[in-house]
């Protein structure tokens, strides 16, 4: 069974903490770490609660970041609740970095198969020294467009951008399936590429009708000799 606790914080020796009521002797006062300061003794807590709960026997302390009590056993159901039902406990949503996503997608492609990992890597290249040690919940579209902005301004295409924020995007959802991250996902807008070169290639009639009109290097007509095959 879990519970909430506020860590107490250092200082001077606190006095014994007694409780109010004689009948309750021997017992601290009952706002004894549960305020920011205990009114008996003067003892000094976190106003941040912490949990503590248990996995596979197995006793664990985490932070769950918010002053409110009721947020806080909120927090700690659904930790004592993932564990009772065998699900995979992580550390809080909000605190998933961008490189810890950006391995457990790294792993996903050398086993599924979904992408060539080489390729991967040449998009994740650059994402990585700009997003490095980023909270996902901070990847906002104007984070998004900031990396953008950077992109264009070494010269990038905006088709290679493209593809960059395609592996990013791909990323995020991925930590979504793995219950890693849970908020909204920001919407990458596509942004406008350049349209495809018009070149004629030799093996189309379009290719070789151009070639002939342009007449051979040099100047000139080609010669063009046609062999005519019949069967007995």
């Amino acid at each position: 069974m879990g519970y909430l606790y506020r860590p107490r914080l250092k200082g001077p020796a606190a006095d014994v903490c007694r409780h109010p009521d004689p009948a309750h002797a021997g017992e601290k006062h009952p706002d004894h770490g549960r305020t920011s300061t205990c009114p008996a003794c003067g003892a000094r807590f976190s106003a941040v609660w912490w949990a503590k709960y248990y996995v596979n026997g197995k006793a664990v302390r985490e932070s769950t970041e918010t002053e409110k009590e009721t947020e806080a056993r909120r927090f700690l159901k659904q930790k004592e609740g993932a564990a009772a039902n065998g699900r995979a406990v992580v550390p809080r949503m909000d605190r998933m970095l961008y490189d810890e996503t950006a391995a457990d997608l790294r792993e996903f492609y050398a086993t599924s198969g979904e992408r060539n990992l080489d390729e991967a890597e040449v998009r994740l290249k650059h994402l990585d020294p700009f997003f490095h040690a980023m909270r996902l919940t901070a990847i906002t579209r104007a984070v998004v467009t900031r990396y953008v902005k950077a992109r264009q301004t070494e010269g990038v295409a905006n088709g290679t951008i493209n593809r960059e924020l395609g592996v990013l995007g791909r990323m995020l959802r991925l930590a979504v399936e793995n219950e890693k991250f849970s908020r909204t996902l920001p919407k990458f807008h596509r942004l406008k590429e350049a349209p495809p070169r018009r070149l004629f290639r030799a093996g189309t009639i379009r290719g070789r009708q151009a070639a002939l009109a342009a007449g051979p290097p040099g100047g000139g007509h080609y010669s063009v000799r046609v062999w005519l095959a019949h069967q007995e």
